[in-house]
């Protein structure tokens, strides 16, 4: 019998060649021996082990609806109130005050007021409504709040935040704008004629007038520019209310005409924040 034919005991039986390979020595046997069991061990049968399968895929909820708020938007809802007043009758005695001073500095007329009112309105000369209250609250002087420096200090943080956007955002976008609608209007004044050319004409004299304002050395289209020039003296001027070189620049505007277009040129005064620096 071969050598490959017979199987000892704590031997595999190999094939021929691997026999030949292998060769005759019982440590080699062993050896590998030892590898193919740790083989075995370690990857099984060569059978894929056996996965679960999965289980269905849950569908997700859809969207629900934005619940709205009954009565829209910030709706005012008016509280009903059930207190009764029974507070006693107050007749000021302005010999009687605390602060006797202050009433000191108070006219004839204004004593009377106060004492018949219980408040006097007197002019001191502050120009922002906290200074008031600062001052009051300096002197040791009772403060009575009213709501109009609530609104005050809410008007005071809008302009602020006004301020700030128009500075870093809104000019910048306005004469973007302002630039573009000017092209724009040009493009249709040299590509049309009859009332729709009129119209152009208008238009870019319109947005002419608000490119200067915005910036002085815009450059203004040789068709409006007398136009706009008169525009922006009659806003220089701001002296009420007069006729517009441009919107009435195609019809004759006898004076007062109530057909023709007026433009109060009072209202191109500066007022508010907008007179803090150049670029408003």
């Amino acid at each position: 019998m071969t050598r490959s034919s017979v199987m000892r005991k704590g031997e595999i039986r190999l094939p021929e060649t691997d026999c030949a390979l292998i060769g005759g020595d019982k440590m080699k046997r062993q050896t590998v021996f030892a590898l193919v069991l740790i083989i075995l061990l370690t990857f099984g049968c060569g059978v894929p082990p056996t996965l679960p399968s999965p289980g269905p895929t849950s569908t997700p909820a859809p969207p629900q609806p934005i619940q709205v708020r009954p009565g829209g938007f910030a709706a005012y809802v008016p509280v009903e109130v059930g207190a009764t007043l029974d507070a006693p009758f107050y007749v000021p005695d302005l010999d009687a005050v605390t602060n006797p001073d202050l009433v000191a500095y108070l006219s004839v007329r204004q004593r009377a007021s106060l004492e018949a009112n219980g408040f006097v309105v007197v002019p001191q000369g502050h120009e922002q409504i906290y200074q008031i209250y600062q001052g009051a609250s300096d002197g040791g002087t009772p403060v009575f709040v009213t709501t109009d420096a609530v609104l005050h200090a809410f008007h005071v943080l809008y302009d602020y935040a006004l301020r700030l956007a128009e500075m870093e955002h809104f000019i910048a976008d306005l004469e973007g704008l302002t630039a573009a609608m000017v092209e724009a209007a040009e493009a249709d004044y040299a590509s049309t004629t009859g009332p729709v050319q009129e119209a152009a004409w208008q238009n870019l004299a319109f947005f002419g007038v608000a490119a200067r304002l915005l910036d002085d050395r815009a450059d203004i289209p040789a068709p409006v520019r007398d136009a706009v020039q008169q525009e922006l003296a009659l806003i220089d001027a701001h002296r009420g209310f007069d006729f517009s070189p441009i919107f009435n620049a195609y019809r004759p505007c006898p004076e007062n005409d109530p057909a023709c277009y007026w433009e109060d040129y009072s209202q191109y005064v500066p007022r508010g924040h907008y007179t803090r620096n150049e670029d408003f």
